[in-house]
């Protein structure tokens, strides 16, 4: 920028990287909005689950004007048909893909997907006290 530091544009990261970074700078949000987010998250993947969709993404960023955690499910437009059945018989099975017994393939059944996108959304945001909790000395 002229006249002054330009600043590095925002990262992109996937889900390895972001446990990575997550280890050393979580996402704190309230217990209370911890509460608010899963249980959207668990209706919106219910919904995608029930309409036969999988593969979708959560997309989270940070409004600084505001200084709120911003969240939504990106990427929902991949349904579980019968060539992504096959894929997931072909990986499970090791036939090609570095599958095989005991590997859990990277695509799986709209309703797998969904009990795995609600996992590791609970890994990704650490609860701190809500403000309420500070005042009441819990």
């Amino acid at each position: 920028a002229p006249g002054g530091a330009s600043r590095p544009p925002p990262a992109v990261l996937l889900d390895e990287n972001l446990m990575e970074e997550l280890a050393t700078d979580p996402i704190l949000v309230t217990e209370r909005s911890k509460r608010a987010l899963d249980a959207a998250l668990r209706r919106d993947a219910a919904f995608l689950s029930s309409l036969g969709v999988m593969d979708y993404s959560l997309l989270a960023g940070v409004d600084r004007r505001a200084d709120e955690l911003v969240v939504g499910v990106v990427d929902y437009l991949r349904q579980y048909t019968w060539d992504k059945q096959l894929e997931t018989y072909v990986k499970q099975s090791g036939l090609v893909g570095g599958g095989g017994p005991g590997k859990t393939p990277t695509v799986i059944s709209p309703g797998q997907y969904e009990k795995r996108f609600a996992t590791a959304m609970r890994r990704y945001f650490v609860c701190v006290p809500d403000d309420d909790d500070d005042r009441e000395g819990n």
